[in-house]
């Protein structure tokens, strides 16, 4: 029996249909009360799992705390802390009550906000995270190895870069809205290269780690192939969508300056510098490829994209 917390999110609700799919049992659990989903409320150091975790062997960990650009604030702080000591409590209690995995997903942003040019991050790359939501997903990482030497809990964890696919929200919604909206955008000659991941191709990745005990202790850092510049992203979006783009050139000083005055440097780092991940490591050691293309991922995209606008 599989577990799946954060089950009505993103990531979660897709993995939930490819064990439909597979006929596998498994527990749909979520904070809030929704009809289908089994409810345990805030995941803290008071959360009790017996029920909701009663012969299940392996969890699936996509619950997170939204990431908030450029939040400091104490009340925003202690929510924090309060998720990393529910995690460890969950997984503590995981191994009292018998689950033998637990597959935590973290993000690629604990190695760092960016890779310099010829550089990437790889499963050997240190942990360099920059902001809250990735300081803690690097300590949540290193308390759950802890636990692991603590109890043998069978730890995997899993570091992807930006996810895509239907019922996506963030960033890449925001490149679909541009793309869908056919205004002409200051972002050609863009040279970067940005790795990214279709949440069918993570979904997959993350079936095969409950299944293999090669992914036993490993930390994994997955993407898709080939890593793409945000222009050509862009483009290769519009044509998805049938839709017609002009993008134009702006030199990037000046569209830095523009950023950073309106506030939004965050954004143009993510426009324009690159974030590669080498996972040449993690199909070897785990004997798995992709199965979807980014152009077969970003033709089922659009399809969500334009029938949930249509509606």
């Amino acid at each position: 029996m599989y577990a799946i917390i954060g089950a009505n999110g993103f990531i979660g609700r897709h993995l939930c249909t490819l064990l439909d799919q597979k006929k596998i049992k498994y527990k749909a659990i979520s904070r809030k009360k929704v009809i289908g989903y089994e409810s345990v409320g805030d995941i803290n150091r008071y959360t009790n799992w017996d029920m909701v975790l009663k012969n299940v062997h392996t969890i699936f960990h996509f619950a997170s705390k939204a990431h908030v650009f450029n939040i400091n604030s104490n009340q925003y702080i202690e929510s924090i802390n309060e998720d990393i000591k529910g995690i460890k409590r969950l997984a503590f209690e995981a191994s009292r009550l018998g689950v033998k995995r637990f597959i935590y997903l973290s993000s690629i942003k604990v190695c760092g906000e960016h890779t310099p040019n010829m550089k990437f991050f790889s499963n050997l790359s240190p942990q360099d995270p920059k902001d809250l939501y990735s300081k803690s997903k690097a300590k949540t990482e290193i308390i759950l190895k802890k636990v692991s030497n603590e109890t043998g809990l069978e730890i995997v964890i899993i570091r992807p870069p930006l996810v895509y696919g239907p019922g996506v929200k963030a960033n890449f919604l925001s490149l679909l809205n541009l793309a869908n909206n056919k205004l002409p955008l200051p972002l050609a000659g863009i040279n970067n290269k940005r790795s990214i991941i279709y949440v069918g191709n993570l979904v997959d990745f993350v079936y095969e780690c409950a299944l293999r005990n090669e992914a036993i202790g490993k930390t994994f850092l997955i993407a898709d192939p080939n890593p793409i510049s945000t222009s050509e992203l862009i483009r290769m979006i519009s044509i998805s969508l049938n839709k017609r783009i002009v993008l134009f050139e702006i030199p990037k000083i000046i569209l830095f300056l523009m950023f950073f005055l309106i506030g939004k440097k965050n954004i143009y780092n993510k426009l324009f510098l690159s974030l590669v991940i080498d996972s040449n490591d993690t199909y070897k050691d785990m004997n798995w490829r992709p199965k979807t293309s980014l152009e077969e991922a970003l033709q089922v995209t659009a399809k969500w994209y334009l029938l949930k606008n249509k509606e």
